[in-house]
Parts: C-alpha cells; structure tokens; sequence
C-alpha cells in the first residue's frame, strides 16, 4: 500500500514538473512573438509622444513665408535706372533691397505680380534681391539674387602699335601686326573685324596694308553696351 502512494507521488510530481516546462516554454513563445514587438511600439510611442517634432511641422507650417522669385534679366547696363520684376503669395507685401539696403516696398497683386521702377544702380557691382512679409515677425528668406554691373563710361582702349602717322616700305612690311588692350571681357573690333580678346584685355591682329594711306578704327565694346574708338592712319609705300 505505501509503495503504491509513493508511485502515485511520484508521478504526480513528474506531470506538475511536465506542465511548469511545457508552460514556461509556452510563455517564452508568446513573449517571442508578441510580447517584445509590443513593448518596442509602447516605447516608440512614449518617445514620440515627448518629442518636440511632432508640433515643429505644425509651427513651420504657419509661420514660413515663400520667398519671391525675380524675373532673370542683363547682367550689366549702361542705364543708372533699371526695372525689377517679380512673383510672390498674391497681396503680400514685397521690399526691395539693393546692396543690402531697403530702397522700396510694395504688395503684390492678385496674381502675386510686382514691379519696382526706377531702381537706382550705383558704378559698379549691385546686389539686388527681395523679401516677402505677412504680418509680425513673419518673414521670408531672401529671393534669388540678381547682380547687375552699372558701367557708366567707356572701355578703356590703348593702341600699342601702330602709332598715328608711322609709315611703312618693303614687301616684309606689308602685314602689319597690331598690337593692343582694353578692359577684359570686352569685344574688339578693327574696320568691322573681330579682334581676338584674351582674358587680360590684350589682344593682336594681322591687318593687311594697301597701297597708300590706310585709315584703321578700332572699336572696344564692354558688356553694358559702352563703347570707345580709336583711329590711327598708316601709310605703305612698295
């Protein structure tokens, strides 16, 4: 009889040692497959929750202003007076800065359409760009950027050779090898031909001489439209 209670026992201790494994094993499974990719979102959720990103968006979104946007245009004029136009929010108001001072405001039209007449340039390079404005403390970026040379006098043009009045004899003379320089970035033209410019302002030219006198203009014209001429008369006798 005791040995029968003891089987009995022992028994019973093995199905509750079975059952506490099969059970922790079960648990490991669902925590496996459930349970740490819901404490992974918990914790994502609380760190979003907190973070200021959420509302940033939201604030940028009321308070950012689009910048202008200016039409392209010359790049240099020979004009102290020139006109800026431009494409904003439509009734917004538009400044105008030039060399990084406000010259001039006004609001845009339905379409979001300005123009600023009469914008002043002074020698030189000028900087020219343009915010938008709605309201307190709402403000735009600066524009795209438009810069525009004002050159108010002519290109300067130096004749190295030939001088005035030289006179020249003989076969080996009759090309005569020309020799001068101007500002760079300007076009020279000797009677209506294009004169090879380098980057320095020099530049040479082999002018075929006739009999006689021989009357040659030179011609320097900057980016603006400026010009400066220069003539010299050489005589070729055979």
């Amino acid at each position: 009889m005791a040995s029968h209670i003891k089987r009995h026992s022992e028994e019973q201790k093995k199905h509750t040692i079975f059952f506490s494994i099969l059970g922790s094993i079960l648990i490991i499974l669902f925590l496996a497959i459930y349970g740490l990719p819901l404490f992974t979102k918990y914790i994502l959720y609380l760190g979003n929750s907190k973070s200021p990103s959420n509302i940033t968006p939201a604030q940028d979104g009321i308070n950012y202003v689009a910048p202008p946007v200016l039409d392209d245009t010359f790049s240099a004029t020979n004009s102290a007076i020139m006109t800026v136009k431009g494409i904003a929010s439509k009734n917004q108001e538009v400044k105008l800065f030039v060399n990084g001072s406000i010259v001039d405001q006004q609001t845009t039209d339905n379409k979001g359409k300005f123009t600023f007449n009469n914008v002043s340039l002074t020698p030189g390079s000028n900087q020219i760009e343009t915010k938008a404005y709605a309201g307190a403390n709402k403000e735009s970026s600066y524009s795209n950027v438009l810069n525009i040379t004002y050159l108010n006098k002519g290109p300067t043009l130096n004749i190295v050779s030939p001088v005035d009045n030289q006179s020249f004899s003989g076969s080996s003379n009759q090309t005569l090898h020309i020799q001068g320089n101007t500002d760079p970035n300007c076009n020279v033209t000797i009677n209506g031909s294009w004169a090879i410019v380098n980057s320095d302002g020099s530049f040479t030219y082999d002018f075929p001489l006739q009999n006689g006198d021989n009357h040659i203009t030179f011609v320097s014209t900057d980016q603006a439209g400026n010009t400066t001429t220069v003539q010299r008369k050489v005589t070729f006798n055979p």
